[in-house]
């Protein structure tokens, strides 16, 4: 059987590609520090993650890609569009297939 080496290889290649430069000003990816939220420190929040990267610009957590683009607690509804919008270009400037024509806008209720 064909080893998936050079599949899981390209993607991280494609994958840094897309995230680009993360001090990039219009990057919707970009972040500045990484900052531990763990009980018990003083300035902890138990409605943020444990681990995140933050973006000083915005003021928010910054966007990421895990294999799929979390919409989910991006700061709004641009910044989610944005970070689709330059994954799945540069994605596409590479030979990556980005199927557009399936994509909806994130929603609460699961479906069609």
């Amino acid at each position: 059987t064909p080893s998936p080496y050079h599949s899981v290889r390209f993607y991280y290649l494609a994958e840094e590609f897309v995230v680009g430069k993360s001090k990039e000003e219009a990057s919707p990816l970009r972040w500045d520090r990484v900052i531990l939220n763990c009980p018990g420190d003083p300035n902890w929040d138990p409605r943020r993650p444990e681990l995140m990267k933050w973006d000083d610009l915005q003021k928010c957590i910054a966007g990421a890609i895990v294999t799929f683009v979390d919409d989910g607690s991006a700061r709004d509804l641009e910044l989610s569009w944005q970070v689709f919008h330059q994954c799945s270009t540069r994605l596409q400037y590479l030979g990556v297939q980005v199927a557009l024509q399936k994509v909806r806008p994130p929603a609460q209720q699961p479906g069609a």
